[in-house]
C-alpha cells in the first residue's frame, strides 16, 4: 500500500480513489483539488501525481463538494510521467 508524504491530512476518500488505480511500486507525491472542469465550469475535481504518472478524476458540475466523497466520479484519466 502507498504512502502519501503528508504535510496536510488525506482525506480518506481520496486515497480510496488512488488506492484503487494503484499500480504496483507506484507511490503517491502530492494531491490537490482543483476546482474548475476543462470547461472551466466549476466542479470538484483531484489531481495526484505519483512517481509513474498524473491521475484526475472529475465529478460532474452538479455535485457538491461536500458530496464528492460520496459520489461515484464521472470521468478518471491518467498521464505517463515519461523522461
Amino acid at each position: 500500500m502507498a504512502n502519501f508524504v503528508e504535510t496536510v491530512s488525506t482525506p480518506n476518500w481520496a486515497k480510496s480513489l488512488f488506492e484503487e488505480q494503484l499500480h504496483p511500486g507506484e507511490n503517491p507525491l502530492s494531491w490537490f483539488e482543483p476546482d474548475l472542469n476543462t470547461n472551466l465550469e466549476y466542479a470538484p475535481a483531484l489531481l495526484v501525481l505519483s512517481d509513474l504518472r498524473i491521475l484526475s478524476w472529475t465529478w460532474t458540475r452538479q455535485t457538491e463538494w461536500s458530496e464528492r466523497s460520496a459520489a461515484k466520479p464521472a470521468c478518471f484519466e491518467s498521464w505517463p510521467i515519461t523522461p
